[in-house]
């Protein structure tokens, strides 16, 4: 809501919008001029060293959490998952204990046509992007 009023206020978009988890710290800049702004951009996930999560064929119908980007648009968009959650689960999104953020977000992704053609895994290797949680260990 705040971004949006700011932009409203002074008459502007912003190119870019991220959406991170509060543990992940960022060791390495991002050159967003790499991306294409008209994509939804999701990490790149690897569990027990197997690519896990959409596209891959282990988890295919998750996605990770650690961040999201896209342009401004699709960032408001994004942001309502929450408010759908219940009738997603009414609609049919798969669970998994009685609910999974995981699932909810490809789901939603799904639902809002950005996904398959207009998502796309950001980042070769997730090691510069690291959470506070492995450095705490």
């Amino acid at each position: 809501r705040l971004k949006k009023e700011y932009e409203l206020k002074h008459n502007f978009k912003y190119d870019f919008v991220i959406q991170s988890r509060f543990d992940l710290v960022w060791t390495t800049d991002i050159n967003f001029e790499d991306f294409d702004k008209d994509k939804f951009y999701i990490p790149r996930t690897h569990k027990n060293n197997q690519p896990w999560g959409w596209p891959n064929k282990w988890c295919n119908n998750e996605i990770g959490d650690l961040f999201f980007f896209s342009n401004s648009e699709n960032m408001d968009k994004f942001t309502k998952l929450y408010d759908n959650i219940n009738s997603y689960l009414k609609d049919g999104c798969p669970t998994f204990n009685g609910i999974s953020n995981h699932m909810l977000i490809k789901w939603h992704l799904t639902e809002l046509g950005l996904l398959p053609d207009n998502t796309e895994l950001a980042f070769s290797d997730l090691t510069d992007f690291q959470l506070c949680r492995s450095f705490l260990k």
